[in-house]
């Protein structure tokens, strides 16, 4: 069979007042190979009645130029303007060309002139059939177009919300798009990157960053390859990078496409694993073989930790496409709730298959107490076309195929076609990322136990072996003064003076003890701890005022609650007198359950805080900022540090009162 050959009749519309000229046209097509239905009008106006009824119904329309009435130059001007997808083929009488010139300048598809010396009527089925062609392909090329438009449009939607960096270059290096994930993290704009070759790859990471760039020109594909690369303000992330050809609708490589992740935290918080787990090792090595033993257990678990770190890191989906290959699961519904598109990484993350969730309501992969508010805010997202939470990266809970609830990240975007709005969220398992931040906080607790210990018995050592010394020395000076006979009065003097020596040696001694660790810590509790530090410390210090009050504690907090807090109005009371210049502080601890509330306030100079300032600690704040928020952080509390030029600075520490059993 011929590629362009119809197989069924064309359906054509006549519009022809002139009875002759309607039984010429039959005549002519009949004698032709083409098969046709004519349906004949005599009226422009019935003509329009009938193709505002059905457009479908016919395949072409035919029209004379002069009609009774409406004329057919003005019943084509009608359909054009209303755009009635409909090829118009206009006839004039002889001599009329200009006619027929004028009636293509306004959107007619071909025109016939109706005149027998030029054979028009053997032309006929010819201009018939060519004119449907054109239209057929005209229609597939634009619904080509349109398809091609929409599926641009869903994959750069899924570019678009991406949180991780995404780049793609031309042949000679230079960006030709950037997501707002490359902006968010690297820093520079689109148009700080499109058309230029973007110099950010430090000296030492060009070995692995030349490799990508010679393995995709030749068409492979990279995976979870680590480099270096600046931000625009000119600090350095560690990233993990993905890459491929990007190649053009004929499969010509244009290109490539680079997928960067910022993995810097995952590196430093490696790193202050391995330093946590040698501090650790190093101190308990030290101590009684039972602690040995505990060393080596926590070794072991620092060991399966990285291990898994490894696993993961190795793991990750490789690329050849963005939304095929990503490591996160990438859903789309549809303005029903119904999931229209579901990625492999989804598969995995939720253990439905594809054919088993598309077509679904949403709400199965999460927990069912959060459904009825999910259908609450989608029905609002719907009649708003505004969801609170598009373009932002939320935490929620989802729900495996086994039932199994885990803690995820949704990255949202919305998007609109013809068919509506669709909403295309970004999931991300964060299990192992809340399991390592859990374990952390577990070794920084133990660490901080082990440090107590060593400080509470060096105290011991300090206060009985120390002082039990300086006492027995003390009598016996005291005693071989006493033994002198009075003609030695320059020896009795050097006897005074070393008396008076080991009795400042034996206070120096009690100070420093009590500054490792009180003993009525231990005994007393919190607030008489804090009441004779507080004092203390006023009367070692002089010209600070310090105000302390309590509010609703009737019990004592856990110990290691207890140690905490304590640290922390040690720590903060030296960083007052070292760097604040203040004249008063004012200390309110507060029980409000469940939880135990310390607010320091003083009057002194202050600080202007930056970002980053307070978690790390930096200038002014040394590392005892650092220190604190180990502390306070290690039994699952909070620190909060506010500060202004000239206006003071406030701590304000909140912990729970007491501990779960075994310090879970």
């Amino acid at each position: 069979m011929e590629p362009n050959k119809r197989t069924t009749p064309i359906r054509i519309l006549l519009v022809e007042d002139d009875e002759h000229d309607r039984l010429s046209f039959r005549r002519a097509l009949g004698r032709s190979d083409i098969e046709c239905e004519i349906t004949e009008c005599v009226r422009a106006e019935e003509a329009l009645e009938r193709l505002r009824g059905s457009t479908s119904s016919f395949d072409i329309g035919v029209v004379d130029y002069a009609l009774p009435g409406m004329s057919g130059f003005e019943l084509c001007q009608e359909l054009i303007s209303e755009k009635t997808p409909l090829p118009l083929i206009i006839l004039t009488g002889r001599g009329s060309e200009q006619l027929a010139v004028k009636a293509l300048k306004a959107g007619v598809d071909d025109y016939i002139i109706k005149d027998p010396s030029q054979s028009y009527l053997e032309l006929l089925p010819v201009v018939l059939s060519e004119t449907v062609r054109r239209h057929g392909d005209r229609v597939g090329r634009r619904r080509a177009e349109d398809e091609l438009a929409e599926s641009k449009e869903k994959y750069h939607t899924v570019l678009e919300g991406c949180p991780d960096p995404v780049v793609v270059y031309d042949m000679e290096g230079r960006g030709v798009y950037v997501n707002p994930g490359f902006t968010s993290v690297f820093g520079w704009s689109p148009e700080e990157v499109l058309g230029k070759k973007l110099d950010y790859v430090p000296d030492k990471n060009w070995p692995e960053t030349q490799l990508i760039i010679d393995s995709v020109q030749m068409g492979r594909s990279f995976s979870g390859v680590e480099s270096r690369r600046y931000t625009k303000e000119g600090n350095i992330l560690d990233v993990s990078i993905s890459a491929a050809i990007h190649l053009d609708r004929d499969g010509t490589p244009v290109g490539s496409v680079h997928i960067l992740r910022d993995v810097t935290a995952q590196k430093l918080a490696e790193e202050q694993l391995q330093k946590a787990h040698d501090e650790l090792e190093s101190r308990v090595e030290e101590r009684t073989v039972k602690l040995a033993r505990t060393a080596e257990q926590l070794k072991s678990e620092l060991a399966e930790r990285k291990r898994v770190a490894e696993s993961l890191r190795l793991s990750e989906a490789r690329f050849r496409s963005v939304a095929q290959t990503a490591g996160d699961a990438i859903i789309t519904i549809d303005s029903l709730g119904k999931i229209v598109f579901w990625n492999p990484a989804a598969e995995r993350i939720f253990g439905y298959s594809a054919d088993e969730a598309v077509g679904r309501i949403l709400t199965f992969i999460m927990p069912e107490r959060f459904r009825d508010s999910h259908t609450k805010g989608l029905e609002q997202a719907f009649s708003t076309g505004h969801p609170g939470i598009i373009g932002k990266t939320v935490e929620r809970v989802g729900q495996r195929k086994n039932g199994a609830e885990f803690p995820v990240e949704l990255s949202l975007a919305s998007w609109k076609t013809q068919e509506g709005v669709f909403f295309t969220g970004i999931v991300r398992d964060v299990t192992r990322r809340k399991r390592a931040d859990e374990e952390i906080r577990h070794l920084s607790r133990q660490l901080i136990s082990v440090i107590e210990e060593e400080r509470k018995k060096l105290a011991r050592d300090l206060h009985d072996e120390f002082g039990r010394a300086l006492t027995t020395l003390h009598f016996d000076i005291e005693a071989l003064r006493n033994a002198l006979p009075g003609e030695l009065g320059a020896l009795k003097t050097r006897c005074d003076e070393s008396i008076t020596l080991i009795e400042e040696l034996g206070e120096d001694i009690r100070n420093i003890s009590s500054e490792l660790r009180p003993g009525m810590l231990d005994h007393l509790g919190l607030v008489p701890t804090m009441e004779w530090y507080i004092a203390d410390f006023a009367k070692r210090v002089g010209g600070l005022h310090i105000d302390f009050r309590t509010v609703g504690i009737k019990e004592r907090p856990d110990p290691e609650i207890e140690i905490v807090l304590y640290r922390i109005l040690q720590e903060a009371l030296n960083n007052i007198a070292k760097h604040s210049a203040a004249k008063h502080v004012n200390i309110l601890l507060t029980y409000s359950h469940p939880k135990l509330i310390c607010t320091i306030r003083d009057d002194g100079v202050g600080f202007e805080q930056t970002e980053g300032m307070v978690p790390f600690g930096s200038g002014k704040q040394g590392i005892g900022l650092l220190g604190m928020r180990e502390r306070v952080g290690s039994v699952g509390g909070t620190m909060d540090i506010r500060s202004k030029n000239a206006e003071g600075t406030m701590l304000r520490v909140e912990l729970p009162f007491s501990l779960r059993k075994g310090g879970e």
